[in-house]
């Protein structure tokens, strides 16, 4: 290696003699010589990672750690082909033949081998960590400090770590602090041969604040941890084969408790006792069943309670057993702020609930059997309802103060959209995201009950799944007087009697903010914007911020408007769908669609087109030469090899 490296350095100094004089070279070879040094320092740590790996790993059984030794000694062998050319550049030097375009050519190898060094490194230990053998460190500098001779306490507690480093059963311990006794943070996460922490262990710690065991093997906690009276962090988080906890009575100065993915059954009945605790996660804790009532609504302190994708179902007052916990007692919470808790209904309407939900900053609540969790960009107020019969529900409460709601295969939902409009006193500027999915209500106001106004003026994402009885959008647009001023994405899928996306008329003229239109194995789907009127209507770009158009499975689809009796078409057409601002369109499956507008203006914004070649020969578009100028943003997409089956289940 020190060859090596005296061959780079000399080469490195020579070098410089032999510049070919321009501005541009100056820079180049400053480039040069800058990759040159980071490389010396990269191999260095290279070649002390591999002789480290050798020495103390058994790798023979290690197939991804023996790939990267040998890819290692490929780079080093590389190395040495770089080394002969430079030492035989370096000695004619004189003669000025390490020109120009010979060093042009080393310094793109140099490059090379740069940025493979640096991905062997990071390739490397992230071999060795999972391996759980070596570690890659950088050096500490040794602060010198007072003598622990004298000091009875420090001297126990160092004696007692080093007797558990001895342990066979405690693999790895980590020691986190202001040094000396005072030891604020044991940070022993990942340690999956982990299984026990030995009772004398944490007595060791009498000052700790922080213990994090998460991703652990740990079966139970020991008593120990009730004498850390200073504790204020305690992480089990993915303890899967955690079932129990101890009594926490001694931990009164808790203030944050992470048992999300643990294998707990019951909460103790000591957590009364904190009173500071902040924050419970209590996520994906699948056996957690019951909790008893007064639990957790006696924590005067608590901020934050996650409880997303857990078993516990929080019942209602009105129906629960006395002895389990109800929604109604989160009322009793007055510092909370954050909630994601699953519901077996839709509370009703009480003044205490109105003021747990208005001081919510951020909440989920999972309300249902059924309540599947779709993302989105607006879920910091998340309202799931899923598997419920709606027909006698009142849900505006609780939209008043939603930003994303989900209606996940609940029946009634025409006679619960009507009781909205008529019981609704303003609008729901708060909701900007709306999901209903499977579903075989019709959407169709009764007894003049359509609203006037647009109960959701601010929406921005729509999203309608298997909606076996949806004709159009536009039944949910009469309904709830939506008008789509701010609506910024369309997700339409497996809606097999939709014919038609929108009605543009007298309710909606255009989308002005539309970015994104998906739709997705729509069967009866013949046109994405109907026009039953032309005469006396003023064409206006429909979508003219349209960025993304993605088609998938529409076998009837033809065109984005099919042409009127009257033959007005091509003009017309060209006017109200024009798309400046497209980006991207992906169409697959649409063998009938032979038509898009599309002019030779939108290679200046477009990135992607994407589909089969039979579909992007048999395109017409307006201009001659429009296909010509977006060709180069064609890419193809590759028959499926399967059959596409579209089957309807059967909805309650």
């Amino acid at each position: 290696m020190e060859v090596v490296v005296a061959i780079i350095g000399s080469a490195v100094t020579e070098a410089g003699r032999s510049l070919c004089g321009s501005f541009p070279s100056i820079k180049n070879f400053i480039s040069f010589q800058s990759n040159l040094t980071t490389l010396e320092k990269e191999m260095k740590i290279l070649v002390e990672l591999k002789n480290k790996v050798i020495e103390d790993v058994d790798y023979s059984s290690d197939a991804q750690m023996t790939l990267w030794l040998r890819e290692v000694e490929q780079i080093l062998l590389e190395m040495n082909s770089v080394q002969a050319s430079m030492t035989a550049s370096n000695q004619k030097l004189c003669g000025r033949f390490f020109n120009c375009s010979e060093r042009y050519r080393l310094s793109k190898e140099t490059a090379r081998m740069l940025k493979e060094i640096e991905r062997l490194l990071k390739v490397g230990d992230i071999a060795v960590k999972m391996a759980g053998r070596i570690y890659l460190a950088k050096a500490v500098e040794h602060i010198p400090g007072p003598s622990i001779v004298n000091q009875t306490t420090a001297s126990q507690n160092l004696a007692k770590v080093m007797d558990l480093l001895n342990d066979d059963d405690v693999l790895r311990i980590g020691v986190w602090g202001m040094g000396g006794v005072e030891t604020v943070s044991l940070l022993l996460q990942g340690n999956l041969p982990l299984v026990r922490i030995p009772d004398g262990f944490l007595q060791a710690f009498e000052s700790l604040k922080v213990l994090n065991l998460s991703g652990t093997h740990i079966q139970s906690l020991p008593e120990s941890i009730l004498q850390l009276g200073d504790l204020r962090i305690l992480l089990l988080k993915e303890c899967f084969a955690l079932e129990e906890l101890p009594k926490l009575d001694g931990l009164s100065k808790l203030q944050v408790l992470d048992c999300s993915a643990t294998g707990i059954r019951e909460l103790p009945s000591g957590m009364k006792i904190l009173i500071n605790l902040r924050q419970l996660y209590l996520s994906r804790t699948h056996n957690l069943k019951t909790i008893q009532s007064g639990i957790i609504s006696g924590l005067p302190s608590l901020e934050v309670l996650d409880m997303t994708s857990g078993a516990y179902v929080w019942g209602l007052k009105r129906e629960a057993n006395d002895r389990q916990a109800t929604f109604e007692e989160l009322q009793n919470l007055e510092r909370l702020h954050s909630l994601s808790i699953r519901l077996e209904g839709i509370p009703s309407l009480q003044n205490e609930d109105l003021s747990l939900i208005g001081r919510l900053n951020i909440f989920k609540l999972h309300i249902g059997p059924e309540a599947i969790y779709f993302q989105s960009k607006h879920d910091k107020r998340k309202l799931i309802i899923g598997g419920l019969q709606l027909s006698g529900e009142w849900i505006g409460w609780l939209l008043t103060n939603a930003s994303s709601m989900e209606l996940n295969n609940c029946s009634g939902l025409n006679l619960m959209l009507e009781k909205l409009v008529i019981s609704s006193i303003g609008t729901y500027t708060g909701l900007k995201s709306l999901t209903i999915t499977k579903s075989s209500s019709i959407f169709r106001p009764g007894g003049g009950c359509a609203a006037h106004d647009d109960l959701l003026p601010y929406l921005e994402e729509l999203r309608l799944q298997e909606l076996i009885k949806l004709g159009s959008i536009s039944e949910l647009v009469g309904f709830l007087g939506l008008r789509f001023s701010r609506l910024k994405l369309i997700e339409v899928s497996r809606c097999d009697g939709l014919e038609y996306l929108l009605t543009c008329g007298d309710f909606i003229k255009s989308l002005p903010n539309l970015e994104t239109i998906e739709v997705r194995f729509c069967e009866s789907l013949v046109e994405l914007f109907n026009f039953p009127s032309r005469e006396n209507f003023v064409p206006e770009p429909v979508v003219p911020n349209l960025r993304t158009l993605k088609l998938d499975y529409l076998p009837r689809l033809e065109t984005l408007s099919r042409q009127d009796e009257s033959g007005i078409h091509s003009k017309f057409i060209s006017c109200v769908y024009h798309m400046k601002a497209i980006e991207q369109v992906q169409v697959d499956k649409c063998d009938n669609l032979r038509e898009l507008p599309l002019s030779i203006q939108n290679a200046n914004t477009m990135k992607e087109i994407r589909g089969q070649v039979e579909w992007w020969n048999q395109l017409e578009l307006e201009e001659h030469n429009t296909k010509s100028s977006l060709g180069r943003f064609f890419k193809e997409v590759p028959k499926p090899k399967v059959k596409w089956v579209t089957v309807n289940p059967r909805y309650r």
